[in-house]
């Protein structure tokens, strides 16, 4: 984490400054924009983490897009999106760096109260047909905020730093079975299945040895998604499952 600023060269302030300006210039004095960063010393410190919960997202392998809307139920992509990737080495995590990173908002006027919510994700890694695309590998959302955007690049203040999302393991009974399911982000993210009789005993976790299936199946909009599923006979006794996260 970041908890102090990074003084800048004369030179370095000077070019930052000249490039916002360059900037809002594209834009008009009624525009609503936004300044596109996740870090602004003494201002906003908001590192986004894989989904071990402490490593920050690094480079191109990672995107991430602004939702914005008039009230905290419409927040949604814009037309035209309003992406980037992550910044690496000790930047990992953030969003841009030491300059302003001006984002005119289509659709909104300087003034208003604009809500936001910070999606990010890792995209499939292979190759695929645009009109069927894979599910990420993992995604995650910010919290939803609200601030008042002026027509100079106004900070994101709200955001909250977060995390990309371990897949929600869901299980159900059919018959006298018992399924387990949970995300496989596209068949490439992998998890052990553990199991307790007690969740009061230190230790008591252990791998449950079943035989994991991946089931893929066409979404019907137009893409494709994959589960892991294991069933298995109902315990006679109490048994309680989690999914421990093997892909890093």
């Amino acid at each position: 984490m970041k908890n102090t600023g990074r003084p800048l060269p004369v030179s370095s302030r000077v070019a930052g400054f000249l490039g916002v300006a360059l900037s809002v210039l594209t834009a008009v004095a009624s525009d609503a924009v936004i300044d596109f960063r996740t870090f602004i010393p003494g201002i906003l410190d908001a590192p986004i983490y894989r989904a071990d919960g402490t490593n920050g997202l690094s480079g191109s392998r990672y995107v991430a897009e602004l939702l914005i809307g008039l009230s905290r139920s419409s927040v949604a992509p814009v037309a035209t999106p309003i992406s980037s990737h992550f910044e690496e080495g000790e930047w990992a995590g953030y969003l841009g760096r030491d300059t302003p990173v001006p984002r005119v908002l289509p659709g909104f006027k300087a003034g208003d109260r604009i809500w936001f919510q910070l999606r990010a994700w890792e995209p499939y890694p292979g190759w695929y047909i645009p009109e069927n695309p894979p599910p990420p590998k993992f995604w995650g959302v910010s919290e939803i905020f609200s601030l008042i955007v002026s027509n100079t690049p106004t900070p994101l203040v709200g955001l909250k730093s977060f995390a990309l999302q371990v897949a929600p393991l869901s299980i159900r009974r059919q018959g006298d079975q018992t399924v387990l399911r949970w995300s496989a982000g596209g068949g490439l993210v992998y998890y052990d299945l553990e199991t307790t009789e007690s969740l009061n005993v230190t230790g008591s976790w252990r791998s449950s040895g079943f035989t994991l299936v991946l089931d893929v199946q066409d979404s019907g909009w137009g893409g494709w998604w994959a589960d892991w599923v294991v069933t298995n006979s109902i315990s006679q006794g109490t048994a309680f499952y989690r999914i421990r996260l093997l892909t890093p």
